[in-house]
């Protein structure tokens, strides 16, 4: 058996951490051969041993059984106890596994990986040279990139329906919702697709009249799109010359009646008192009889 092997290894009942994670993992047999190697040698778990049990095609899970746990030699020494056949633990076996044993790509019959063999038996010479021995030697290559390219269209469609597994599992209750409301809306659903049926044909010649005319389609867009950036463009222009001008304008009186500003300026500056007296004067005469009512209102009478 090669060392590189993937194998699905069970630790049962661990005396300490378990040998493997989580007490199920698929490791290569070099892997194991090192724990177990690595077992006898330490103190904590000498006792430490392995056995081989197949596992099906089709099944998720796998019944242990106590006699699956024995070596040859235990097995004949416990040959006549009553409990050999008790089923000891189930085994939930991983995704990768079974699909693998469904589509033939790995864990075959005896637990591991399944090798294929290839036919490594050369060409016959005859009288007229080695021509057959080359047919059979292309024959041989042209079978080894076949198996090549199978195994790897295999891992491919195993790896992208993990994927696919795992993500659906993660996005669960998002396709739940989306169940939810596909059921909820579903006539509408149906009217919508009985619309598109009948008017299916009006579509299909919808769609060639675009595709004819998908040049004109384009120019026009061009011609619109250019178009509309002028007329922005001209705006834009228009209303900064505007601005411009008022502005200038304004400036040019302020420039020429700066003078007269600067008179009325001054003037309000001089007689300032005498607007804030005028102004509190215009204020009494104007609230005056509001004063008087005011004060009629709260002398007693």
């Amino acid at each position: 058996m090669p060392p590189n092997t993937r194998i699905l290894v069970y630790h049962y009942r661990p005396a300490g951490p378990p040998a493997v994670e989580n007490s199920l993992a698929i490791i290569t047999r070099q892997k194991l051969e090192d724990i177990l190697a690595h077992s006898i040698n330490a103190t904590t778990d000498p006792d430490l041993q392995s056995t081989t049990k197949p596992i099906p095609k089709g099944v998720t899970s796998l019944e242990v059984h106590q006699h699956d746990l024995y070596t040859p030699s235990q097995a004949a020494a416990n040959e006549g106890f009553p409990n050999k056949g008790a089923n000891i633990a189930c085994v939930k076996l991983p995704l990768e596994v079974i699909v693998r044993r469904v589509l033939g790509g790995g864990f075959g019959e005896d637990g591991e990986e399944e090798e294929e063999e290839e036919d490594d038996e050369g060409g016959k010479e005859d009288e007229g040279g080695r021509v057959e021995g080359m047919c059979g030697k292309r024959k041989r290559v042209q079978a080894q990139h076949l198996s090549m390219a199978r195994d790897w269209h295999k891992e491919f469609y195993i790896h992208m329906f993990i994927r696919i597994h795992k993500f659906i599992r993660i996005h669960k209750q998002e396709f739940i919702r989306i169940h939810k409301f596909i059921h909820i809306h579903k006539q509408e659903f149906i009217r919508i697709h009985k619309f598109i049926h009948i008017h299916k044909q009006e579509s299909i010649r919808i769609h060639k009249f675009i595709h004819i005319h998908k040049q004109e389609f384009i120019r026009i867009h061009k011609f619109i799109r250019i178009h509309k950036f002028i007329r922005i463009h001209k705006f834009i222009r228009i209303h900064k010359f505007i601005r411009i001008h008022n502005f200038i304008r304004i400036h040019n009186f302020i420039h020429i009646h700066k003078q007269e500003f600067i008179h009325i300026h001054k003037f309000i500056h001089i007689h300032k008192h005498e607007f804030i007296r005028i102004h509190k004067h215009e204020f009494i005469h104007i609230y005056k009889q509001e004063f008087i009512r005011i004060h009629k209102f709260i002398r007693p009478s």
